[in-house]
């Protein structure tokens, strides 16, 4: 890695402008909540895409894979270390 990408790997864990772990489900679809919407299904916005009939399931699902990163059993199969970083991240 060349000394670019490493000052800026250092500055962005020092600024925490992103925190390295898995987050838990809940924490995702808080994190989804906060965003801008800028989803649409047949034309209708939709705001909240964590409780829309039509996007909630998929969240749900996306959810549970954040739920087996928490659980000791399956944390080997979703959380693998980065390659830039060394944290532990979400394979997702």
């Amino acid at each position: 890695m060349d000394k670019l990408n490493l000052a800026f790997l250092r500055v962005f864990k020092e600024k925490k402008y992103w925190e390295f772990r898995v987050k838990t489900p809940e924490e995702y679809k808080e994190s989804l909540k906060k965003m801008r919407p800028n989803i649409y299904k047949f034309g209708e916005l939709i705001k909240d895409v964590t409780t829309h009939p039509a996007t909630r399931r998929c969240i749900e699902g996306h959810a549970k894979i954040y739920e087996a990163a928490q659980n000791p059993e399956y944390k080997d199969i979703v959380v693998t270390t980065s390659h830039l970083t060394g944290e532990k991240i979400s394979r997702y």
